[in-house]
């Protein structure tokens, strides 16, 4: 957005005035879900990212693109950021225990369905899949458990360490 565009917007207090409590908190949401997004974007163009083996992120841009992606999603952090203010849209706090809560439940269901009998709605499998598959796949989700129970407890596990 250039600079006439921006100077046409109403003053803070009458944009915050022009949306209802569903609207406001609509934009709100909308706002911090494209901040985070475009944090992560940036985190994955400086090279910030943790490395993965199982996930290769191949960087097919060229300096040039690269160069412009980041300029860009900087200039668009800070729109996001100027019309926050302008329609009062404040940070909303997020409890990061129950983030990883949720994550970390939600690959435990993943991993149950990639079990040998649960991989059997995929085609046929060998018999010996279950015996070599399941307790390498269980020792995972256990570990996710584990640290469910840890988090779940406030930071202390059930031998009293903290």
């Amino acid at each position: 957005m250039n600079a006439a565009a921006h100077a046409s917007l109403a003053p803070t207090g009458l944009a915050s005035a022009m949306l209802n409590e569903a609207q406001h908190r609509h934009l709100s949401v909308v706002l911090q879900i494209a901040e985070e997004r475009l944090l992560n974007l940036q985190r994955q163009l400086s090279g910030n990212a943790p490395a993965a083996k199982l996930l290769e992120m191949e960087n097919d841009l060229t300096e040039t693109e690269r160069a412009f992606v980041v300029e860009k999603i900087s200039e668009l952090l800070r729109l996001i950021a100027g019309l926050s203010d302008r329609f009062s849209v404040t940070a909303r706090s997020r409890s990061l225990r129950h983030g990883l809560d949720a994550t970390l439940s939600i690959t435990w269901a993943d991993l149950q369905d990639v079990k040998g009998r649960a991989l059997r709605s995929y085609g046929e499998t060998d018999p010996r899949l279950g015996e070599h598959l399941d307790p390498l796949v269980d020792s995972i989700a256990d570990g996710l458990l584990e640290i469910c129970r840890v988090i779940d407890t406030g930071g202390s596990d059930e031998s009293g360490k903290e």
